[in-house]
């Protein structure tokens, strides 16, 4: 099997509730950019401020998220404060990992079914997994030059 792990397959791995707590973090991260907030610019600057306040102060919510998360909350809120300081970076980052997660998870997904179909052997399956895996990183990583 390949050697390579993709952000998908580490998040996968994890349990439901762990999933779903780092779906609340990564979406009060969203709101405290702004991203997102279809409210007038009131109720906007609100929603950006709550979220900003719950990321950086160690409330006991926010302690119990990022334990139920299996993330430091300590480290949670260092980066909190880079985030708030200059959000764009971090954007980019959760972007990318987003398209990059979604395609590769349409691909093992095709590949998958490919496959099925076929009625290969468990170790052809694995001979060619392999290879798609080895072209998938190729291919990022010539994007990525």
């Amino acid at each position: 099997m390949s050697d390579t792990v993709t952000a998908y397959d580490r998040d996968y791995a994890r349990t439901p509730e762990e999933r779903l707590m780092r779906a609340v973090l990564a979406q009060a991260f969203r709101d405290a950019s702004g991203q997102g907030i279809n409210e007038s610019p009131r109720y906007r600057d609100l929603a950006i401020s709550n979220a900003r306040n719950w990321l950086t102060g160690n409330s006991a919510d926010f302690r119990a998220i990022c334990a139920l998360a299996d993330v430091d909350p300590d480290t949670t809120i260092s980066k909190a404060h880079d985030f708030i300081a200059d959000p764009a970076p971090a954007m980019a980052a959760f972007r990318d990992a987003a398209l990059t997660n979604s395609h590769d998870a349409r691909e093992r997904r095709n590949e998958a079914l490919r496959l099925a179909r076929r009625n290969e052997t468990p170790a052809q399956r694995r001979a060619r997994l392999d290879k798609v895996n080895e072209y998938a990183r190729r291919k990022r990583l010539k994007e990525a030059q």
